[in-house]
């Protein structure tokens, strides 16, 4: 299965992949309603990222427009998205959900907010989030042009790392407690303008940052047990 956001239209959709690699029809869509605090960024919905659980039994869904977070079930054998049984939660109002990951071992949920620029921590026990941390990676006397953008979690499910672009640009870095908080440990100039996505590279060994309106691409090392970045001047 594929799962699509349609950000301007507010909606999800969910379509096969074919034997073949190609694209069959869609087999379901889910259309949001409603507008949050920010006329100008949250006149809609606007539906940012899908990401399917690890089981791939649910499909996170973040909708910047009406502050939300879902998680809708999924039945894999029909194509069938289960919106009555979706699991919920409001944000704080104007923060903008964005992306989303899944801890890879444990059942905690990690959500970077552009509007606000922070990440909120959920835990996910019989079908209901629960906040326990939202981590202010901005000050409030820095929002005007710098906003929340990427995020993902080391494989080993022991570091985190997220992207502020604008004036700052940077990967903030986290290490991932066992209770699921954040404890900040460092953070790396992205020597570009907008970090709008990066990732970490299957070794583990790399995190490869994009610079969109600077339009370079930056290679870091990343120290596996510290979870710290080192420039190695690879652009």
């Amino acid at each position: 299965w594929l799962s699509v956001a349609n950000y301007s239209g507010g909606s999800l959709s969910l379509l096969p992949v074919l034997q073949n690699g190609s694209i069959g029809k869609i087999a379901a869509q889910v259309q949001h309603f409603g507008k949050g605090i920010n006329t100008e960024r949250q006149e809609k919905p606007h539906v940012h990222c899908v990401i399917f659980s690890k089981s791939g039994n649910y499909v996170a869904v973040t909708d910047l427009g009406i502050d939300q977070l879902f998680l809708y079930p999924i039945d894999k054998n029909k194509g069938v998205v289960n919106e009555q049984n979706a699991i919920s939660t409001k944000v704080t109002a104007g923060a903008g959900p964005r992306h989303v990951v899944f801890h890879p071992t444990k059942k905690y949920v990690y959500l970077i907010e552009e509007l606000t620029g922070s990440i909120s921590v959920f835990k996910w026990v019989e079908n209901k989030l629960t906040l326990v941390q939202n981590t202010i990676m901005i000050a409030a006397s820095n929002l005007e042009g710098n906003t929340g953008a990427d995020i993902h979690i080391s494989d080993d499910g022991k570091f985190l790392y997220a992207s502020v672009r604008g004036n700052i640009n940077e990967i903030r870095i986290f290490k991932i407690n066992k209770n699921g908080t954040l404890s900040a440990i460092g953070k790396q100039d992205t020597k570009g303008i907008n970090p709008r996505n990066f990732t970490i590279a299957p070794s583990g060994k790399y995190l490869l940052v994009a610079n969109q309106s600077s339009d370079n691409f930056v290679v870091f090392k990343r120290n596996k047990k510290t979870g710290l970045l080192t420039d190695i001047n690879k652009t």
